[in-house]
């Protein structure tokens, strides 16, 4: 630690807001039911937030699988989004939140 505190360890995160705002999305066009979006939504946030992208990654291309037209697009744009933070090693919420580090880019 330094005297400020601060670990000396680093973190580069996609920001957790525009993250989400991208599952927001997705989960309109997956889940046709009026509550499940809402529902889906909220888990797969919770998810995200205990370091289990890959997880949700596998879901979300389960509904892809099933899914067509335009619906499967938005799905596939937006998952893309999620898999391409995964892949550069930018989704690790929980390394953060576990050093009591923000998570987003309102708190610098």
């Amino acid at each position: 630690m330094t005297r400020l505190g601060c670990p000396l360890e680093t973190y580069q995160l996609f920001d957790f807001y525009h993250v989400t705002e991208n599952l927001k999305v997705f989960a309109p066009a997956a889940n046709q039911e009026e509550a499940e979006p809402k529902k889906w939504f909220i888990k797969a946030r919770k998810t995200l937030k205990k370091g289990n992208a890959k997880f949700l990654i596998k879901h979300m291309d389960e509904l892809i699988a099933v899914a067509t037209g335009e619906r499967c697009k938005i799905m596939v744009v937006k998952r893309n989004y999620i898999l391409d933070a995964y892949r550069k090693g930018r989704l690790n919420y929980d390394k953060a939140i576990n050093k009591k580090l923000p998570i987003g880019s309102g708190a610098l």
